[in-house]
This record gives structure tokens, C-alpha cells and sequence, in this order.
């Protein structure tokens, strides 16, 4: 699969999917044209991404795109259908500003916090004190942590940029913090 998917985690329905260079940042600005709700996740084209969900929730995605509903299938099964439905998806070919265009505002997101400004700090992790709740450069933390949890591993440092600024962070401040996060692990 050379291209990257919006899914919303709540139906586990396959609702865009992009090849553009900044494909996160387009699947984010589509999520906000489509109005799908806050719970979604944008996945790349490895079988890592879909490997990460849980057998229940590859079923659940498997009916929203078949409308068949299974119950007991062999796991390596329902992930490569799920792949091929991904694969198979309809790529969105706008750039990020047509896709703003489209939004017909700026694109902004609920999620971006606002940057810190100094005050109290929350615990201090392996040389780095993490940022404050509620920052712009604890969402980095954040971002970091909910991917290190999807993928049992420390997430590509591209792909935190790639979130970061689809929600709208400056990239310099998300790959220092990457860098601070990722010193803590």
C-alpha cells in the first residue's frame, strides 16, 4: 500500500486515505471536511499500522467495509482483508491547500493546545522534565506516547512530525520535543 488512511476508531470505518507527501495533514484536514469525529486515527502503508489493532477491532472494520458480519476468523486473514480494503480505498489526490480551500476556512484543530508559557511542570523523566498538560509541546508527549502504545515501539520521528503539524505545531517544536521524549524512553 503506498498510501496512508483516516480511520475512525469508533466505527472502525475507513473514511480517507492519501498519498500526498504531507498525507497526515491532508487525512486531518479531510477528518474536518467530512466531520469525522475526534477519534480517529491516521495509519501509513506498513502492515505494522494494521497489525496494531486488535483482532476485535480488524473484525469491526471488516463489517463497516462489508457490511458482512463475521464472528470467529483466523487474525491474519481479516488483516490482510483489511489491508487489501485499504489498499483498494479511494486516494483523495487534493494537495493540503485544496483541501483547505475546501474546508473554505483555516484550518485549525480543538486539539492544538496552547504553548506553553512557563509555570509548573509536571515529573521529571530521564533528564527531561515533561512538559505541562494541556501544551502544545506536551501534546508532542502525548502524540508520542499514544503511538509508542499502538505500536509497542518508539514511533518514526517523520511520522510525529507529520502529526504534529497536521494538528497545526510548529514541525521545529515537535522534532525537539520528539528528540526530549524519546531520551526519556
Amino acid at each position: 500500500m503506498g498510501h496512508s488512511v483516516l480511520i475512525d476508531t469508533e466505527s472502525m470505518a475507513i473514511v480517507g486515505s492519501s498519498k500526498q507527501k504531507d498525507s497526515a495533514k491532508c487525512l486531518a484536514i479531510l477528518a474536518d471536511i467530512n466531520k469525522v469525529p475526534d477519534s480517529y486515527v491516521i495509519v501509513g502503508p506498513e502492515e505494522k499500522w494494521f497489525a496494531s489493532f486488535s483482532t476485535e477491532e480488524l473484525l469491526k472494520m471488516y463489517t463497516s467495509m462489508t457490511g458482512d458480519e463475521i464472528k470467529r476468523v483466523h487474525r491474519p486473514t481479516v488483516l490482510n482483508r483489511c489491508m487489501m480494503f485499504a489498499e483498494r480505498f479511494e486516494v483523495d489526490e487534493r494537495t493540503s491547500g485544496q483541501l483547505i480551500a475546501a474546508l473554505g476556512r483555516p484550518f485549525t484543530t480543538s486539539k492544538l493546545p496552547a504553548p506553553e508559557k512557563g509555570g509548573s511542570r509536571s515529573k521529571k523523566e530521564g533528564g527531561y522534565t515533561r512538559p505541562k498538560e494541556g501544551t502544545a509541546t506536551g501534546r508532542v508527549w502525548d502524540i508520542c506516547d499514544e503511538q509508542m502504545k499502538l505500536n509497542d515501539q518508539i514511533p518514526d520521528k517523520q511520522l510525529i512530525l507529520d502529526l504534529c503539524t497536521a494538528e497545526g505545531m510548529n514541525p521545529s517544536t515537535a522534532g525537539t520535543q520528539f528528540g526530549k521524549w524519546k531520551s526519556t524512553q
